[in-house]
């Protein structure tokens, strides 16, 4: 038992931060709010509304009278219709299936990070940056989705990566191809991160296998956009159709388009720092040609591409939740990324040539954290209140 919580120490204690944080919380949020769970958005009850009709009536829909095309989620709405049937409608679930979601992703980031880094206080402190920039407690206090998108989109991206690096038919192949529907179910922003790594498999002349996954991923979307317009609704959920960017053919639109892309970049700067810091890591690999098919490089390429892609075709921010997986992974990347410029052990060898290494290593992590700290902290102090307004 000691060896064990010697060797996993700061799984052990990065776990014991994030329980704690939740329960303060929660104590807090419950004794503004007449002894209620109360979550911290609205959308989260509309998706307990479909759930409980889905599971009660089998109605896909705000009410059980008709369909209403109201949840970009559909694994979700799914997983919580699953439990309502088995065990009743509650408003409990989605608090539990969060927590269970978010500390799933530390388990994995510390399994997946443990392989690449050595010393066991980086990966403490990367561990509890996922906890609090991503920012996990908000995303448990949320209800939604974004906690499962997240874990869903880690080891996506990195099962990808290896396959990619690798070249060899392996069973991760597959794994891959189960998680790609799963992961387009979790949010319609899955389709960026597939999308991504079918191009690559593409450039990779893996052409048969590139298809699959894109067909995969697209299925559950084809299949409810055939329910959807069959009940007179549009292809996509109402959500998507609101809140996604997509250009007219004018150059007014076109430009606007652009802009979006700028505004949301400026206005979410620790996604734009995150973006910066792969661009700046993907750049300085020595032998770029032979580097580049390696895990870090793929990872950093897929990451560099998928976040281009949210932030020119979809939004951010809404209490930090439409770019949390964004945050999650980015921080996941880097510390991969940059784990070959770490030294093996705290301990600094004084040579010369290794020196603007450790400096821009140094610099890089210092200004990710002057980026995220201040998402962090905020992220903390709204959530009681933003349970009280709901």
């Amino acid at each position: 038992m000691i060896s064990i919580v010697k060797k996993h120490w700061p799984l052990i204690v990065a776990l014991g931060v994030l329980w704690i944080t939740i329960i303060i919380l929660l104590i807090l949020s419950i004794s503004q709010n007449q002894g209620h769970l109360i979550y911290a958005l609205d959308d989260s009850y509309i998706h307990m509304s479909m759930a409980k009709n889905f599971a009660q009536y089998g109605i896909w829909g705000v009410d059980r009278y008709g369909f209403s095309s109201s949840s970009s989620s559909l694994l979700w709405t799914l997983l919580l219709s699953l439990i309502y049937f088995l065990f009743g409608a509650n408003e409990i679930t989605p608090f539990i299936l969060n927590f269970i979601f978010g500390t799933s992703l530390v388990l994995g980031i510390y399994f997946i990070l443990k392989k690449h880094l050595s010393h066991s206080l980086s990966l403490f402190f990367i561990l509890l940056s996922i906890i609090f920039f991503t920012p996990l407690p908000s995303l448990i206090f949320s209800g939604l989705e974004h906690t499962m998108h997240a874990v869903i989109s880690l080891f996506f991206i990195y099962l990808s990566a290896k396959i990619l690096s690798d070249n060899k038919p392996t069973s991760l192949k597959y794994q891959l191809l189960i998680l790609a529907p799963l992961l387009t179910m979790a949010r319609f922003e899955g389709l960026f991160l597939v999308f991504v790594v079918c191009v690559l498999f593409l450039i990779r002349k893996k052409f048969v296998y590139s298809f699959l996954l894109g067909a995969l991923a697209l299925v559950p979307i084809i299949i409810y956009g055939a329910i959807s317009t069959t009940n007179g609704w549009f292809f996509l959920p109402n959500s998507i159709l609101l809140k996604g960017n997509m250009p007219a053919l004018s150059i007014n639109e076109i430009s606007n388009f652009f802009y979006h892309f700028y505004s949301q970049l400026t206005d979410n700067y620790h996604i734009l720092i995150l973006l910066l810091a792969c661009l700046v890591v993907f750049f300085v690999q020595p032998n770029k040609k032979q580097a580049f098919w390696k895990l870090p490089t793929m990872m950093t390429v897929i990451y560099i591409a998928t976040t281009i892609l949210h932030m020119l075709f979809a939004q951010s921010g809404w209490f930090f939740r439409y770019e949390a997986y964004l945050v999650a992974l980015g921080i996941f990347v880097l510390a991969i990324g940059l784990s070959e410029y770490l030294p093996k052990k705290l301990l600094f060898v004084l040579e010369i040539k290794l020196i603007p290494k450790y400096i821009a290593t140094a610099f890089l992590i210092l200004l990710l954290f002057l980026a995220l700290n201040v998402r962090g902290v905020v992220s903390l102090v709204e959530i009681p209140r933003a349970t009280t307004n709901i």
